[in-house]
């Protein structure tokens, strides 16, 4: 029906849109009940259903053609409620009628605010972003200057940013002061290029664009409009992608959320409407939910605009990886030292330990992946550990010090070896227990992964880069020379820890992890280096309690022969550092000492050995008054093993035979070979592994080793 003269009945939205696209229609303001019905009737169905893409062009021409007042213009924007999405065309002609000086500042502001508000609906950005330059223009306006901002800092991409552009701002913010809009694309830009904006900018407030009461009224029923005509299909991906946008990504980290989490958020200036995939060959990471959906968009994923919150995205960390980009790393190293220096040593509170926490959590999976650690943190470690108190995040603190890249001994041991020396003798043995395991995932790290990037760095400089995201040093150095120093400072390091803890297990356990990774160095590693543990290590171990050491100090010594004769056998190499002679003696000391005191029961007669345990004065062992002592060392008597040989001997011998300590005399080779294989059966196979190796029973028929040939030839059974 015909919309009457004077009559009190809406009109329906089609003829409505008919009143203000024609042309002819009368636009006067005051009196006309027409002009007013079809404003309401408008406003009625915009609110209620939304306009589709034509009716949003169509009205968009009616208030761009001039014929209307301002008043009318502005109610007339607020209609401008897209049920799906809003043409590109609509936003290209809105820009456009703005550069004219046709529509009043108010228009002008009004249609920006709409703008900015339908941002993430537009069906397209190409040609919106080509308006970027005309749009700067429009920073001069003061009433302006606030929504351009704004819209301009949804625009912006990397090429963006130009150093004229950046000048542009500066200046206008001298004329008119620190505004928190011009703050805010100043610092936009400054993530993008940090070289471009070198001034530090003072952020005044926590918004940066300031939205009026009415935008958010305007913004809620945009939003109840677009979740009453989303398809069901799309309304998931809609909700997820506007769900970001809760929290505007304009402002700053509001004050409880920066109590829990110091990593920013993933955030992507551009559009996150459910085409942005379809128009724009850049595919922000918050679409991506999966690892296949990762790998489809492997080349198109677009890095967000702070560099520092890869840490948040596993799938950021592989794009990094597998791209490494020099500004990258060096804005992730740098935020991380500036940060991890606030929080840790500038101003630390009991508060923010939750917040350090996650921070390093995210660093450790971060470097766990790279395989490698951050150079700057590292260098905030060197100054950090000094007066560190051993107790604040110590088993992250270790973890990242574990990824630490290798350096001379001496840089090594002055600010890292150094002040855990200090914490190590100073805590307690779950302390000591963790900087032991930091030591030997450091010597771990170093055989298994820096060792290479190092050979890889002095033999291809080019192609260094490839096998690191941070900068790579040309330093050259003795590097077998500093990984043989840091096994000989852990070495030390072990011997008076166990000292003072009294052989405690738990620290000897971790002592002998360490010893065991360096008996694999040249086997596994291909390291051409040997190290085998001292003395007092060895003999600490043989006289434990507990079962499980003694096989333990057995295996690392059948794996250093294996590492020597591994040795011999590969052609030499002029950096090599093999065991010299003074090592070999020493070596072959304590497996004469071990095999006389587990297999001969004559550990006291070793008089050729005066730095073994065993040179004791017969007169003490008289003293003593223990007859045979000697068998008190052997595989059925040692206090370790005890428990073996009693269940063993119950299992064995016929029922009603008393089980008593068995002299040597009853412990032939024949009864011996049987209590071995038995001990293997319990898990304690480096015992047998060892007499199989050094002695040669009538069992076996392994040969001695090569660097105890000599301590061993006289051996039999």
């Amino acid at each position: 029906s015909k919309m009457a003269e004077g009559g009190t009945h809406l009109p329906s939205l089609e003829n409505a849109l008919a009143y203000f696209t024609d042309e002819s229609a009368n636009t006067k303001v005051k009196g006309n009940r027409r002009l007013q019905l079809a404003i309401e009737g408008l406003e009625v169905a915009a609110q209620s259903k939304g306009l589709s893409p034509e009716e949003i062009l169509s009205l968009n021409k009616a208030i761009t053609r001039e014929q209307f007042a301002d008043a009318t213009n502005s109610r007339l924007i607020k209609c401008l409620i897209p049920a799906t999405v809003v043409p590109e065309d609509a936003a290209i002609r809105t820009i456009s009628w703005i550069g004219t000086s046709k529509p009043s500042s108010t228009v002008k502001a009004f249609l920006l605010r709409w703008l900015i508000l339908v941002y993430d609906l537009i069906d397209g950005k190409d040609k919106l972003h080509a308006l970027y330059g005309v749009l700067f223009i429009f920073l001069q306006s003061d009433v302006l200057c606030p929504h351009v901002c704004h819209l301009l800092y949804l625009l912006t991409r990397k090429q963006d940013v130009r150093l004229f552009r950046v000048r542009a701002l500066l200046n206008l913010q001298t004329r008119v002061g620190i505004q928190p809009h011009l703050t805010g694309l100043l610092s936009l830009y400054k993530l993008y290029r940090p070289d471009f904006v070198s001034v530090p900018l003072h952020k005044t407030r926590r918004v940066f664009f300031k939205k009026m009461t009415l935008d958010k009224a305007w913004a809620a029923q945009i939003h109840q409009v677009q979740l009453r005509n989303c398809p069901r299909d799309k309304m998931d991906l809609w909700l997820k992608t506007t769900q970001h946008h809760d929290r505007d990504p304009t402002k700053e980290p509001r004050a409880k959320r920066a109590k829990l989490d110091c990593i920013p958020a993933i955030e992507y200036t551009g559009s996150l409407g459910h085409n942005t995939v379809a128009v724009s060959d850049r595919v922000p990471v918050q679409l991506i939910k999966s690892y296949e959906d990762f790998l489809t968009n492997f080349e198109n994923i677009e890095l967000p605009s702070q560099a520092a919150s890869v840490l948040n995205s596993p799938y950021l960390q592989h794009l990094v990886s597998c791209y490494p980009q020099q500004h990258v790393a060096q804005r992730i190293g740098y935020w991380l030292h500036r940060t991890l220096h606030q929080e840790l040593m500038d101003c630390p509170s009991a508060n923010s330990k939750p917040r350090v926490e996650k921070l390093l959590k995210a660093v450790i999976t971060f470097t766990n992946l790279l395989q490698e650690g951050v150079p700057l943190c590292e260098t905030f470690l060197w100054e950090y550990l000094f007066t560190w108190n051993g107790l604040d995040h110590r088993p992250h603190l270790l973890h990242i010090i574990s990824r630490s890249r290798l350096h001379p001994f001496q840089r090594l041991n002055d600010y890292v070896l150094e002040p855990l020396r200090r914490v190590f003798f100073t805590s307690s043995v779950k302390c000591k227990c963790d900087i032991l395991w930091c030591l030997t995932e450091l010597l771990r790290n170093y055989v298994s992964v820096e060792w290479a990037r190092y050979n890889h760095t002095q033999n291809d400089e080019e192609g260094a880069s490839s096998l690191s995201l941070f900068p790579v040093s040309d330093e050259t150095f003795p590097v077998l020379q500093s990984i043989q120093e840091l096994i000989q400072y852990v070495d030390r390091l072990c011997v008076v820890g166990l000292q003072q803890e009294e052989g405690h297990a738990v620290l000897m356990h971790y002592t002998l992890g360490f010893f065991e990774l360096v008996t694999r160095l040249q086997r596994r590693f291909d390291i051409p280096m040997v190290y085998a543990p001292s003395a007092p290590i060895v003999y600490m171990a043989l006289f434990d309690t507990n079962a499980l050491t003694v096989s333990r100090i057995c295996s690392i010594m059948c794996g250093f022969r294996e590492e020597v004769t591994s040795l011999k056998q590969k052609s030499p190499q002029p950096e090599a550092r093999p065991l010299g002679f003074d090592g070999i003696r020493k070596f072959n000391d304590c497996i004469l000492d071990i095999s006389n005191a587990l297999w001969r029961c004559k550990p006291f007669s070793n008089g050729r050995n005066e730095a073994s345990v065993f040179n004791v004065p017969s007169s003490l062992l008289k003293q003593t008054g223990i007859d045979n002592i000697g068998d008190s060392f052997s595989l059925y008597n040692h206090i370790a093993l005890q428990g073996f040989a009693h269940t063993y001997l119950q299992k064995t011998l016929p029922p009603g035979t008393p089980i008593t300590p068995r002299p040597r005399s009853r412990q032939s080779s024949l009864d011996r070979v049987p209590y071995l294989d038995f001990l293997t059966a319990q898990g304690l196979e480096g015992i047998q592994s060892f007499i199989s190796t050094f002695i040669k029973v009538a069992k076996s028929s392994t040969p001695s080793s090569t660097a105890s040939s000599t301590a061993t030839s006289g051996y039999r059974s």
